[in-house]
Order: C-alpha cells, then structure tokens, then sequence
C-alpha cells in the first residue's frame, strides 16, 4: 500500500481510499497487534506527506459518517 501511495497520483487512487479505509478500520478493530498499528502509523504518514493532513482527515470523517448512519439503520 506504501509504494501505490507513493507512486500514484491521487487521481489513480480516489476511487479507492474508501474502500482502503474501511478495511484498515476494520482490520483494526477485530485484531490490534503492535505490527498492524506500526504498518498503520506508516501508512497515514505516506499519506499524509503525499496528499495532505487535510485529506487524511476528509477520508476518515466520510468513513465515520458512513458507518453512524449504518449503525443507525440496523438499530
């Protein structure tokens, strides 16, 4: 994932963030080990140094938004 961040333009990868993202989360919530938190870590700082902190955050809040409306639907 670090060396597609790095490579690709944003153009190449937009369609993709979401879905990156959501399986990074969800990786993250069904087994946090020390390794995955560390490939995480390096994963937003590629992201960040490439495409901006701003970005980063945007991806993330439309996931979190994404995911409070699924909540609320299934309640």
């Amino acid at each position: 994932m670090n060396s597609l961040i790095i490579h690709l333009p944003i153009g190449s990868l937009n369609n993709y963030f979401k879905d990156i993202f959501i399986i990074i989360f969800t990786r993250l919530t069904k087994a946090k080990t020390q390794k995955l938190i560390r490939c995480i870590i390096i994963f937003f700082s590629y992201f960040i140094i490439k495409y901006g902190a701003q970005e980063l955050i945007t991806q993330i809040d439309a996931i979190q938004t994404k995911s409070l409306i699924l909540k609320k639907k299934k309640e």
